[in-house]
């Protein structure tokens, strides 16, 4: 007997299409206007469609938020009998920081007392937009029983994800990426710092960090504006500024900065290298540290302990990080997956010698040291003005000189 063929309902066909965007959908699902304008269908099947999926355990109702997607338990990978653990860079290990160079060792170490080698692979072509044909040849190529990513960028940590292949990032995760992760709570150094400067009287305070966007950059910018949310200081100004890593760049990002209306008289930066070039940038141009500028780096490095005066940090423990990480491997090979996805670590603050309160009514004289006489000057100190802040009638400058305080 020959079947009867059958249409495919309009419902089917909806639910089909829902089924595979809520792959790529946020944590809630859009209105149902939204879905009906972009289906073009009706709102009585859209509903029955969207019934049906909550049938399916894929969404629920949150009465008052909407619709939310269900998170689908990841598959228990399969144990690989390999023995080797990959480190997975975008920078040469020469090239890492002193800190980190350090914490590599300290996993290897932990590593070789399990029976377990720690490969390194670096390669500068994981910074491109589309990687996923290099990771698709280092991952054939290599036998690898778990992936460690190391600040890596979204579409890598994407591909990870979507390949559903034991891997940990060592960094933050970016928004909807669902993998385990191990990193410096970020978020919450970058608002202890600006808590702390607010603490001591700044009210306009820089942040200086990369423009890249890592996900644990997104995560210091994210802290540092809820500080001055949750502030008591109204008149508080907040200003981010973004650098490429080059000396020229960052020369060229702190003049606009320094050298503008509303001159900042504390900040904070976001990498040991570039604190160490801001210091010595300020003190060039006659900057008293902290004085005139108050800073403090959100992370630390060996070289920064040599720096006079002794710059203000976040100092965190590698040995306790390396072991910590080590554990979490361990936990993902044997296992197969992980319960916790996300460890973060508070770094210890060491405040140094470049942290002070701010003093109200100081005023720069910008003068030639060669010859001790002033070439640029601002007015002498006059009363505050409505907001506190003291009045500047300044004239231009002409050529570069140092700053003298009274």
């Amino acid at each position: 007997m020959n079947r009867i063929p059958s249409r495919i309902s309009l419902i089917t066909q909806t639910i089909n299409i829902l089924r595979e965007d809520l792959k790529s959908c946020a944590e809630f699902l859009p209105s149902e206007r939204f879905w009906a304008d972009q289906l073009k269908v009706s709102r009585p099947t859209l509903r029955a469609a969207l019934a049906a999926l909550r049938r399916e355990g894929l969404i629920r109702v949150i009465p008052g938020q909407g619709s939310r997607v269900v998170p689908q338990q990841r598959p228990i990978m399969p144990r690989s009998s390999s023995k080797v653990v990959g480190f997975l860079s975008a920078t040469a290990t020469h090239l890492l920081p002193t800190s980190e160079r350090f914490f590599i060792g300290e996993l290897r170490r932990h590593m070789q007392q399990a029976g377990y080698e720690l490969q390194v692979f670096a390669d500068g072509r994981l910074r491109w937009r589309r990687p996923q044909l290099i990771l698709k040849n280092l991952v054939r190529q290599r036998s690898v029983c778990c992936w460690l990513l190391r600040m890596q960028r979204l579409p890598v940590q994407r591909w990870f994800a979507d390949q559903q292949m034991p891997s940990i990032v060592v960094g933050s995760c970016y928004e909807n990426i669902h993998l385990p992760s191990i990193d410096t709570d970020h978020r919450a150094v970058t608002r202890h710092a600006a808590g702390l400067l607010l603490g001591m009287g700044h009210q306009r305070i820089t942040l200086l960090m990369r423009q890249w966007g890592l996900a644990g950059d997104l995560e210091s910018e994210q802290g540092f504006r809820e500080a001055f949310q949750t502030s008591a200081h109204s008149g508080a100004i907040p200003s981010v500024i973004y650098h490429n890593q080059t000396l020229e760049h960052i020369r060229n990002r702190l003049n606009s900065i320094f050298y503008s209306k509303n001159r900042p008289t504390a900040m904070i930066v976001s990498h040991s290298q570039d604190a160490l070039t801001a210091l010595t940038w300020l003190m060039h141009m006659g900057f008293h540290v902290p004085k005139d500028v108050a800073m403090i780096s959100r992370s630390d490095d060996e070289f920064l302990s040599s720096t006079i005066p002794q710059l203000a940090r976040y100092v965190s423990n590698w040995d306790d990080f390396a072991r910590k990480l080590f554990h979490l491997v361990i936990r993902l090979i044997s296992a197969g997956e992980l319960t916790t996805q996300k460890v973060r670590m508070m770094p210890r603050c060491f405040k140094g010698e470049t942290l002070a309160k701010n003093l109200r009514g100081t005023v720069a004289t910008r003068v030639d040291v060669s010859k001790h006489h002033p070439i640029w000057k601002e007015s002498r100190r006059v009363p505050p003005g409505e907001d506190g802040e003291p009045i500047r009638r300044q004239t231009r400058w002409d050529e570069p000189g140092r700053f003298r305080f009274p």
